[in-house]
């Protein structure tokens, strides 16, 4: 392994070595400290799906250090609270990890190679990321790749399915997903009640959080018909995404069949 590339973000150190494979691997320790975990081993131990062991020549000899890879470099952004996390990210993707690739060294500034795959690099760890809570929520195949897509292309402008030639994929859905307020005002009914009725028709369930606060999760019978977890556009205090769950337009059909 090649000696150890270290560099700085405000004023923390991140040090980078390359592998015999000219694979650039993360000092573990470094990145989770930068982002403001209080413990970033318990951190990595945590969000690290493949932390390794590799020796590094540093200025104190041979040395044993955890290293991890670029995805997991990503799952400890996203789950650091720290402002900052946002910036972090563009510059390890966007700067540092293009001027190591071209260069073999860390210089400010450094611009990418016209033909360089950072940026797609980059847009597969989200993906991967993001994909699994996609799954976590029932999403299906189709639904789970055009989300994770769109989401994707949001945040660093790739669109990974028309770069695997996918184009079948990307046609938009067509049918309206409405709230339960929504879904109730052709049929006179409040937003409580149209959740009764979706619970009673099996398609949702309560569940307490943590902090044993009662919030409405789609079943299976739920996703059949068509329910999607979606975003509101508000966020919560720790800047998280605030979600609910939606219906199509079709759902309301049901719920009138039901209150007949």
């Amino acid at each position: 392994m090649s000696n150890v590339i270290p560099f700085e973000f405000d004023q923390q150190q991140v040090r980078v070595v390359q592998d015999d494979d000219g694979d650039t691997l993360f000092l573990a320790h470094d990145v989770a400290r930068a982002l403001g975990y209080a413990k970033p081993r318990n951190a990595v131990a945590r969000h690290c799906k493949g932390a390794l062991k590799r020796g590094a020549l540093t200025d104190g000899g041979q040395q044993d250090m955890t290293v991890i890879r670029e995805p997991d470099v990503y799952r400890l952004i996203v789950k650091s609270k720290l402002p900052s996390a946002e910036r972090f990210e563009a510059w390890v993707f966007e700067e540092v990890l293009p001027a190591i690739r071209q260069t073999g060294g860390y210089q400010v500034a450094q611009p990418a190679p016209a033909e360089d795959t950072t940026a797609i690099a980059r847009a597969s760890a989200i993906a991967g990321a993001l994909d699994g809570a996609a799954r976590a929520f029932g999403f299906d195949d189709s639904m789970r790749m055009l989300s994770v897509n769109q989401a994707v292309q949001k945040r660093t402008g790739v669109n990974l399915l028309e770069e695997l030639g996918a184009t079948h994929l990307l046609s938009p859905m067509n049918e309206r997903y409405l709230t339960p307020t929504e879904l109730g005002l052709p049929l006179d009914m409040s937003a409580i009640a149209v959740n009764r009725a979706l619970r009673d028709l099996g398609f949702q369930t309560q569940e307490a959080d943590g902090r044993g606060k009662k919030h409405w999760v789609m079943t299976e019978a739920g996703r059949r018909a068509g329910g999607r977890m979606l975003d509101t556009g508000k966020r919560h205090g720790d800047g998280t995404p605030v979600q609910q769950l939606k219906w199509p337009k079709s759902v309301g059909d049901a719920l009138r069949e039901a209150a007949a």
